[in-house]
């Protein structure tokens, strides 16, 4: 492996960061809209607040649901990546409401 496999997060394109705020009902959020045409997309989330978010990843034109039970949990004030097909759509809930949720795309870890 190269260096460049390893590099840290770098955001890419346009609008890229798109914010939602946390309800207890799933919502769809469109990651920004980048200039990468690899195929796959790095995207960085951050949820800011005291409560857990629960995600679901869906490819674009989607139309994802989370749930509290069953979707992936980003704990309070923490940050993930992840790895999934370009323009992906997120879809949140949360264990209570007053949370916003981040979508950054780019590339990197």
């Amino acid at each position: 492996m190269s260096e460049q496999d390893f590099r840290a997060f770098l955001a890419q394109g346009n609008n890229l960061t798109n914010s939602v705020a946390v309800t207890t009902t799933s919502q769809t959020l469109q990651a920004g809209s980048t200039s990468y045409s690899g195929g796959l997309q790095q995207y960085r989330v951050y949820n800011s607040g005291s409560n857990i978010t629960f995600i679901e990843i869906g490819a674009a034109g989607s139309s994802p649901t989370a749930g509290t039970t069953t979707s992936i949990p980003i704990g309070p004030n923490s940050a993930e990546s992840f790895t999934d097909s370009a323009a992906a759509v997120f879809a949140v809930i949360g264990s209570a409401a007053g949370n916003t949720f981040y979508v950054t795309a780019g590339s990197g870890l």
